[in-house]
C-alpha cells in the first residue's frame, strides 16, 4: 500500500510526497519520493525531498479498515544528482507540513472492493532551516490539499470479504 499527499500553499508553492508500505503497516514510514515546487519565472523549480511521515489518529472506516486521519510530513531537500547540476544549488530547507482533515472518514469502496481513503485537508507549512525563503519572518504558510491511504486493509480480511461478495453478491 501507500500514503500520498499533495498540498497547494497560499504563497503559490506546492508539495507532494509518497511513502510506500511493504509488509506490516508503519505509522512512521520513510518518504523516499517527494518534491517541493516553487515558481521560477514561467516555470517550476522542483526540489527533491527525502523525509518522513507520521500518521496518527487511526479510525475504523468502511469494512473496519483502520485509516489515518492526521498526518505530519517532514523533509529536507536533496542535492541535484543530474549530470549538469544548476549553477547555484537551492538553499537548504527542513519542511514540516501539519494537516487538519476536513472530514474524518474519507474512505470509499473501489471497483475491486478495496477500501482506500482520500481526505481533503487544511495544511500548514513551516521551514525550520531557512524560514525566510518561504515566508517573511519565518511565519507558517497555510494551504490545502489531500492525504490518501491505499491498501491498508489486511490482505486475509480483504480476500475473505471479496470472496464472500463474489459467492453471494452484495449484502
Amino acid at each position: 500500500g501507500w500514503n500520498w499527499c499533495q498540498f497547494n500553499f497560499n504563497n503559490g508553492e506546492a508539495y507532494t510526497c509518497a511513502a510506500f508500505q511493504v509488509g506490516g503497516i508503519s505509522l512512521n514510514p520513510l518518504v523516499y519520493y517527494g518534491f517541493y515546487l516553487k515558481r521560477q519565472g514561467d516555470s517550476w523549480l522542483a526540489e527533491r525531498v527525502l523525509g518522513g511521515m507520521a500518521l496518527d489518529h487511526l479510525i475504523a472506516s468502511q469494512n473496519a479498515v483502520m485509516q489515518a486521519t492526521s498526518w505530519v510530513y517532514t523533509g529536507t531537500n536533496l542535492p541535484d544528482l543530474s549530470p549538469s547540476p544548476p549553477p547555484s544549488p537551492p538553499p537548504p530547507f527542513n519542511v514540516m507540513v501539519t494537516t487538519a482533515p476536513w472530514v474524518l472518514d474519507g474512505s470509499f469502496v473501489t471497483a475491486d472492493l478495496a477500501t482506500p481513503s482520500e481526505v481533503p485537508v487544511s495544511a500548514t507549512l513551516t521551514n525550520t532551516a531557512l524560514a525566510a525563503t518561504l515566508s517573511p519572518l519565518g511565519e507558517a504558510v497555510a494551504g490545502h490539499g489531500y492525504c490518501e491511504t491505499v491498501n491498508w486493509e489486511p490482505w486475509p480480511l480483504y480476500v475473505a470479504r471479496a470472496t464472500a461478495f463474489l459467492k453471494d453478491g452484495a449484502p
